[in-house]
């Protein structure tokens, strides 16, 4: 069985349109790539309703992978709540283009599970300090 997993971005402001608007320059326009902004004029329930409008888009995948902006904010806490209700979903924050780009590559190459795992290793990893003068 082909893996299919969909990948739903989730975050404060334009956050997520600015993420997909880089994928789509590097990497192409992503089928089951799907973003929800949370902006000052939206509430919770707006926030909330977003979310499962795109969760619907995402019916013919088997696992779904949330991907927020920050721990504990208004969009990472309304991910975990609804992922409750779907088999096959993971919630992980933190996320940046590097991390994105690599679920892309990897999401229909690996259970959600190992896709996970593997994400959060290259997020830990793309984060570096480069000094120019260090390397003279």
């Amino acid at each position: 069985m082909i893996k299919l997993i969909g990948i739903i971005i989730v975050g404060h402001g334009e956050f997520a349109k600015g993420l997909i608007s880089s994928v789509d320059v590097i990497a192409g326009e992503q089928k089951y790539l799907q973003g929800v902004e949370f902006r000052l004029d939206h509430s919770t329930e707006d926030l909330e309703n977003n979310i499962k409008k795109k969760i619907e888009t995402m019916k013919e995948c088997s696992g779904l992978l949330f991907l927020t902006d920050i721990v504990g904010g208004t969009p990472f806490k309304t991910c975990v709540l609804l992922s409750q209700d779907i088999k096959n979903s993971k919630v992980l924050s933190g996320v940046n283009l590097s991390i994105l780009l690599e679920a892309i590559m990897q999401k229909n190459t690996k259970d959600i599970e190992a896709l996970k795992e593997n994400i959060i290793k290259i997020g830990k990893e793309g984060i570096v300090s480069f000094d120019l003068k260090e390397m003279k």
